[in-house]
């Protein structure tokens, strides 16, 4: 199992560098986000300490649209972005941005810590991007998930198996509770 540490901007560089050092030495290979996103020089200082290391550095789950991706991607800011559906102006640019990514050399690994409605359209999307990385799914979160959406996220083995009908093969069905 590949364990995969969130740092959501909390460091400044010399404390995400020592955290980086201490989870290297666990065996840790991804580092998402231990800095600030809109700080690219420190951004920019640590993407060769954590690689010197043996990890990835990940980030950039609440920019938007190819422009607000493009400065990160030409300076090799990541070794994978995370754009968010949400977030980063929908399917389209979803698909856009991986893209862009996947011919700079970049992973795309979309961040979801979502619904069902988020985690289909992130697969959706995902599907039309070549050597994507996995995709986040919101796990064991709420009991009544699957009740959400018909037909309901079906995973297995590690894949997301996407409906096939109209839209994004789903539809909504009454709220929980």
């Amino acid at each position: 199992i590949d364990v995969m540490v969130d740092c959501h901007s909390a460091f400044d560089l010399g404390t995400a560098h020592q955290v980086a050092r201490e989870l290297a030495a666990l065996g840790i290979t991804w580092f998402e986000e231990p800095l600030p996103v809109w700080n690219l020089d420190a951004n920019r200082l640590l993407k060769p300490m954590v690689n010197d290391l043996g990890m990835e550095l990940v980030g950039g789950e609440l920019l938007f649209g190819t422009g607000g991706y493009w400065p990160y991607l030409v300076a090799g800011i990541w070794d994978v972005i995370m754009p968010d559906v949400k977030h980063c102006g929908g399917l389209a640019a979803l698909r856009a941005i991986g893209q862009l990514a996947v011919g700079q050399g970049v992973g795309v690994a979309p961040h979801n810590p979502s619904g069902p409605v988020s985690t289909i359209a992130s697969g959706h999307a995902l599907a039309a991007v070549p050597e994507h990385r996995p995709l986040e799914v919101a796990w064991g979160e709420v009991p009544w998930r699957r009740e959400v959406v018909d037909p309901s996220e079906t995973i297995g083995a590690g894949v997301l198996r996407l409906p096939d009908g109209p839209g994004l093969g789903i539809r909504q069905l009454a709220q929980p509770g």
